[in-house]
This record gives structure tokens, sequence and C-alpha cells, in this order.
């Protein structure tokens, strides 16, 4: 499902609805969201967005430097989870980082939401069953987006 975001108004409502949809996924273990799309395009904004909604208290930012952040979900009408991790990829050089934050522990638990920023790095060491979501520039000059929900 493609969606077209003209503001930040457009992808809070888009947020809403990712989180409805994801609501109703049973999982024993982590649910993983590949985050994948041009530098700027909207990942960290959206995932900012996301821990809003999930009444996440602490200011959340890319980890790109620190390469992964948890944060505390707190109770919120979406999701059971009690953890969200937010983990930028792009310094990665493939999917042997991942061991190295500790990601296959944190896929192992249900209780986890992992977002993966510019997941494409390590694509060969995630689960095949991530939720996807790319992010693309329409029109940089009227800040026109594209995002894509991929089933």
């Amino acid at each position: 499902m493609k969606y077209k975001i003209n503001d930040l108004n457009d992808l809070e409502e888009f947020a809403k609805i990712f989180l409805q949809k994801i609501s109703i996924i049973k999982s024993e273990k982590a649910l993983v969201v590949c985050l994948n799309g041009d530098l700027g395009s909207g990942k960290t904004t959206f995932t900012q967005l996301v821990a809003n909604l999930l009444n996440i208290k602490e200011k959340v930012i890319s980890p790109t430097f620190i390469i992964s952040k948890i944060y505390n979900i707190h109770k919120n009408e979406y999701l059971i989870q009690k953890k969200l991790v937010h983990i930028d990829a792009y310094r990665l050089k493939n999917e042997e980082g991942l061991k190295n934050i500790g990601f296959y522990e944190q896929v192992e638990n249900r209780d986890n939401i992992i977002f993966i920023e510019w997941s494409d790095i390590v694509k060969k060491g995630l689960l095949k069953n991530c939720i996807s979501i790319n992010f693309k520039y329409l029109d940089l000059e009227k800040n026109l987006r594209e995002v894509e929900l991929v089933d």
C-alpha cells in the first residue's frame, strides 16, 4: 500500500494506520520493521511519530553514532510490546554487525518492536517476515514523499 505524504500530519496519520495494522499481529518473536529510503526521506521522523503514539517519554533521535537505542513503551492504544529498539544500520558494513549489537537476542523477545533504518545494508541477516516500509521523495521542492507499506 502506497501513501502520499505532503506534511508531518500526513506522516502521523500513516503512523497511526501502520500501528493499527500491526496491532493484530501475534508473534512469538519481536516485530521487526525495516525502514528504507533516501537520506532525509522520513525514516527517523516516522519512528519518532510512532514512539510518540506509543507514549515513549524520551526524545527519540537517530542512533546513527550509537547504532542502537532502546526505549520503554508506556501504556497505549496500539501495542502490547514493552520496548522499542531503534537501530540505524547505516554504519554497519553487513549483517555481521547485527550480532555485535545484540539484535538476535532482541528478536527472540516478543516484548520488543524493532525499527531498523537502512535495513537493506543488513538484509541477509534479517528474518524473512520483516515488515518493510519504503520512503521515497516524489518532489523535493514540494516536500512530497511516497511511503509504501510492503505486505
